[in-house]
């Protein structure tokens, strides 16, 4: 039987080395096809267009690091190359230069990013890394210790030196959250003119807590963007990041007041059917009790239910017993079932939290 463990063990090693070995021999071969597209003449722009060097939030500061290094690489002439080979990838540099210098090409990446120099040289990436720790490097783009904080400016700026030069390179666009993250608040530019979808922009507005993207919406909508029945039998929609936006790139707890500020006078001045009950759904799913709270103690506890048979009933939005506590003693009306008006909503997301429903149905006085 141990003979028989070994065994295994030991092909089991053997095809992780097979494995890791075709791994990195694909990326040898993918750099060594890249170069060579290169020295006979594609231009470096469309070396990049492969998924798997494609940047946006979800990409981590070593990722853009290491893409930004082999861009780098791929644009130097290797030393031992025939002076042929050099001229002509000299020749070829000079040529792309010169006819984007005189217009005759347009520039891949947005207007708002122009003015920002891209990094030169490995050795500058080289000294930034030195400047910061494994935690930043591998932490998402979108993660506020690379943006948000004032004390990190010089890794934000030099960020943006690294995607300046990854978007002079590839004909990927920003995405919305990568604009939002490091050029919206530094830049005029009309950020409708590269965002056009309504529905995406209320959706960055939600994220980032920027109630001016939604003060020319005549609706919101927000019934789309809470997770429907049917989507997904895993429910893998819900349990992944996509509904739990609201607020998800706004770190100042005094700008998410202000915004459910705004929210509330809008529900006032230009009432929109269910709205108040879809945006109370979101504040539950972002599940911070004091948000939920506020918004509850300016709105009012008694808001009348309103949900499409297409979404999930309210009570599977519940995360915390603490805020099944909470909306239990508050808004009563948030158990009524969705389906049969008379009942109340079993419909919870774990058992935990079904039972702890039904200790205070049962003893808490349901209001």
């Amino acid at each position: 039987m141990k003979i028989k463990k070994k065994s295994e063990n030991k092909n089991k090693n053997t095809n992780q080395k097979k494995q890791i070995f075709c791994i990195r021999l694909f990326q040898l071969m993918t750099i060594i096809d890249q170069y060579y597209q290169l020295l006979i003449g594609t231009s470096i722009r469309n070396l990049y267009l492969d998924n798997c060097f494609e940047i946006n939030e979800n990409s981590t500061l070593k990722t853009l690091i290491t893409t930004a290094k082999l861009i780098l690489k791929l644009k130097t002439p290797p030393s031992q190359s025939s002076p042929s080979l050099d001229l002509k990838v000299k020749e070829k540099v000079e040529q792309e230069k010169k006819e984007e210098e005189e217009g005759k090409k347009e520039k891949v990446f947005p207007k708002f990013i122009k003015n920002i120099k891209a990094v030169e040289t490995i050795e500058e990436i080289d000294n930034f890394i030195k400047k910061i720790d494994k935690v930043n490097l591998k932490s998402f783009l979108d993660i506020p210790i690379n943006f948000s904080n004032s004390d990190n400016n010089e890794i934000k700026n030099f960020i943006k030196k690294l995607l300046k030069l990854y978007f002079s390179n590839s004909d990927t666009k920003v995405s919305k959250i990568l604009y939002f993250c490091y050029y919206h608040e530094e830049s005029n530019y009309d950020y409708k003119t590269i965002f056009p979808s309504t529905l995406h922009l209320i959706e960055t507005a939600l994220r980032f807590g920027i109630y001016e993207i939604l003060e020319p919406k005549k609706t919101m909508g927000c019934h789309n963007f809470l997770p429907k029945i049917g989507q997904d039998s895993n429910y893998q929609y819900y349990n992944s990041h996509r509904y739990k936006f609201l607020f998800s790139h706004c770190y100042d707890k005094e700008k998410m007041i202000k915004f459910i500020d705004r929210i509330i006078q809008r529900t006032i001045q230009q009432p929109e059917p269910g709205f108040q009950i879809y945006f109370l759904y979101m504040l539950v799913i972002h599940n911070d009790i004091e948000l939920v709270k506020y918004y509850s103690n300016n709105v009012g506890k008694h808001l009348q239910i309103y949900s499409p048979r297409e979404i999930f009933p309210p009570t599977y939005y519940i995360e915390s017993k603490e805020m099944l506590e909470y909306l239990f003693y508050n808004q009563c009306n948030y158990f009524i079932d969705v389906y049969f008006k008379s009942y109340k909503s079993s419909y919870f997301k774990n058992l935990e939290l079904l039972k702890h429903f039904e200790l205070l149905f049962v003893v808490g006085n349901f209001p």
